[in-house]
């Protein structure tokens, strides 16, 4: 009878996590600079596989994708409550100047397939004004005989 228990506790709890509902999100920077690496991130609730990104035209793909996973589980007043987190990170870089609108991404949780949702980026020109701190500047000694 107690095995009985255990092994509807269980379901019951397996049963609970695979109802919450599946969120696949996509984030950049609204704005980038030509030829200045960022990145762009698909961040999911749910452990998935498959991640087919958009075709990331007018963007070079530095490095990508990257995927790393988190999951933590909290007891509090006896309630339990769990999350977890996947994300995708690819290092893009713009080829050239203009706004654009990259496509949704999809992934595969269970037999399901999800979309994330698309993304507007504007590219800025390079910033064409000197940047003081990184420029170095040279000196001139010379040494006169006595």
């Amino acid at each position: 009878m107690n095995r009985i228990k255990y092994i509807l506790f269980f379901l019951t709890i397996a049963l609970a996590a695979m109802a919450e509902e599946v969120s696949f999100q996509a984030s950049a920077p609204a704005q980038v600079i030509v030829g200045k690496p960022f990145q762009i991130t698909y961040t999911g609730n749910q452990r998935s596989k498959d991640l087919r990104p958009p075709q990331f035209e007018s963007f070079d793909v530095i490095a990508g994708p990257y995927s790393s996973q988190s999951q933590s589980t909290e007891w509090i007043n006896g309630q339990r409550t769990t999350s977890f987190s996947q994300t995708y990170t690819y290092t893009l870089m713009a080829q050239k100047a203009g706004t654009f609108n990259l496509q949704p991404a999809t992934i595969t949780v269970g037999r399901q397939q999800y979309t994330s949702n698309g993304l507007k980026i504007t590219v800025l020109p390079p910033d064409d004004t000197p940047q003081t701190q990184t420029q170095q500047s040279q000196v001139l000694i010379q040494a006169l005989p006595e």
